[in-house]
């Protein structure tokens, strides 16, 4: 996917669906002040994440994925 491209209703779902494909671990990529990065477990913790964002009239969420077995670390 494009980055800046937006992702459709319709579609968000699927995708993050998708991204859990693999057990990675996913995080967000940045944090409010003074707050740590939050932590998914799975896509329903996303989609719950998105719909707080939307209350608040945020429309961007930056997500970190790592894959283990791709190896490489999160810093």
């Amino acid at each position: 996917m494009e980055l800046g491209k937006p992702v459709h209703n319709n579609r968000l779902a699927e995708l993050i669906e998708s991204i859990f494909l693999g057990n990675p671990k996913v995080y967000e990529s940045y944090s409010a002040p003074d707050q740590e990065l939050k932590m998914f477990d799975n896509s329903a913790e996303v989609l719950r994440h998105i719909e707080e964002l939307k209350n608040k009239n945020e429309s961007l969420l930056y997500l970190s994925i790592h894959y283990p077995k791709a190896g490489g670390f999160v810093k």
